[in-house]
């Protein structure tokens, strides 16, 4: 599902963050905002996911509700002492999968990504790239129609940060619509969209 942000002004005391904004995210597509530190790209994607009020203006999902908005943050909060398998089927579980569903999912996800040999692995044992990957994998078994990811590359070296757009790329080609916020040019060129945000 594409997201339309008409009109968007979020205000932090007497601070525009995001004033009169206007953007179109199309769907089954990865959109890169692009922006210097605290010109909105965070609070952007607040806003999309339903976390941040708008002093004015809308915000469409085309009728993505913001529970079924998924989101990747820099830390990848995942279940440490569980498996890699494990952690990206509780994506499955979260939206009613039955425990030999969840896990078949997982499976197939971890697969595709080429990340098969790291399912056993304990998540405390991948390195952070991976335990980004797994996090954005996840996400991709929450069945989240929009999946939003704040600076996922944040202190990654170049080998991991193509692998996270790779997994990123692999949500959109599932039907999701991505939307990454990133200050990497590397991940802003290989998306299909940017959306430059200027204080």
């Amino acid at each position: 599902m594409p997201v339309t942000v008409t009109g968007a002004t979020v205000t932090f005391g007497t601070r525009p963050v995001l004033k009169g904004l206007d953007a179109h995210m199309p769907g089954s597509s990865v959109t890169a905002i692009m922006a210097p530190s605290g010109a909105g790209k965070s609070t952007l994607l607040a806003v999309i996911a339903g976390q941040q009020a708008l002093d004015s203006g809308s915000v469409d999902r085309h009728g993505v509700s913001p529970d079924r908005v998924g989101f990747v943050f820099q830390s990848a909060p995942l279940v440490l002492d569980r498996r890699a398998r494990d952690n990206v089927a509780l994506g499955g579980l979260a939206r009613g999968l039955t425990y030999s569903q969840a896990s078949n999912l997982a499976d197939e996800l971890l697969a595709e990504l080429g990340m098969t040999g790291l399912a056993q692995q304990p998540a405390h044992r991948l390195s952070g790239g991976e335990r980004q990957r797994v996090a954005i994998l996840q996400t991709m078994a929450l069945g989240a129609p929009i999946l939003l990811a704040d600076e996922p590359t944040a202190a990654l070296d170049k080998a991991n940060r193509r692998e996270i757009v790779r997994s990123l790329r692999a949500a959109a080609d599932r039907g999701a619509t991505v939307i990454v916020a990133t200050h990497d040019d590397s991940v802003a060129e290989a998306c299909d969209h940017v959306l430059r945000l200027w204080d």
